[in-house]
């Protein structure tokens, strides 16, 4: 059970690492600027087997201070057998240069 432990935590250590590189600008200095990204989302389960989802997702930049985009997200999921599941999903994106 240990080693299940460590090698989760070395997991999350490579994934925080690769975040730290590809948070840096092309002259190899760190960006200093605060994203967020906030998100919502409803599921509705129609059936037994059916799932519907909508989910809104809105990112902003230059410390937080204007929209950098939205995204809008339609998902439908269906369970074929126990533990299996087909879905489809369709994105909009709205994207602001600022």
């Amino acid at each position: 059970m240990g080693s299940q432990k460590n090698i989760y935590l070395i997991l999350i250590l490579v994934i925080l690492n690769v975040a730290h590189v590809l948070g840096q600008d092309k002259t190899g200095g760190e960006v200093q600027d605060f994203e967020s990204w906030s998100s919502i989302t409803l599921k509705l389960k129609i059936k037994k087997k059916l799932t519907f989802g909508l989910q809104e997702q809105m990112r902003l930049d230059q410390n937080s201070t204007e929209i950098k985009g939205f995204f809008t997200q339609f998902t439908t999921h269906y369970e074929l057998l126990k533990n299996f599941k087909v879905g489809v999903g369709l994105r909009f994106i709205n994207k602001y240069d600022n």
